[in-house]
């Protein structure tokens, strides 16, 4: 049994999206895998003279189904981080989750050595995780590093 998951397919036309999803179509053909509709979402930009159009288009077809096209405003989540399509990755709250991941530990029945493994190995790194995948600004690393 395989499994492939997150996946992104990026192009700069729509025929050229078009060409990669035929692409990823005959290597799943070859390899017996398919894609769950479901999970398979996309947008499309296309820049006109004076501003940007988004999703003025029919969804693209994968293996048969159309994409679930997602617009502006709405979030979905990858690799678990939330993007809108137009503004980007969306604000991840990274100071109220290291505020709540830090009252969870220390609100655990732990020894503090214990307390102190899961912090330096799953809170810091999932914090680092985000900060990185999400362009966090220097403003905002400073004052995560000021909680507590």
């Amino acid at each position: 049994m395989a499994f492939v998951g997150d996946l992104v397919l990026l192009s700069d036309s729509r025929d050229g999206m078009c060409g990669n999803i035929q692409i990823l179509e005959i290597f799943f053909e070859l390899t017996g895998l398919k894609t769950q509709k479901e999970k398979c979402y996309g947008f499309y930009i296309k820049p006109t003279r004076d501003l940007c159009t988004i999703n003025d288009c029919p969804a693209q077809i994968i293996n048969g189904s159309p994409l679930n096209m997602f617009d502006p405003g709405s979030l979905e989540k990858y690799l678990g981080i939330r993007i809108d399509p137009w503004s980007g990755f969306a604000d991840s709250g990274l100071s109220e989750k290291l505020e709540e991941w830090l009252h969870g530990i220390g609100d655990a029945p732990l020894k503090p050595l214990q307390k102190v493994n899961i912090l330096r190995t799953y809170i810091i790194l999932r914090l680092v995780y985000h900060a990185d995948h999400t362009e966090i600004r220097v403003g905002l690393l400073k004052s995560l590093d000021l909680i507590y």
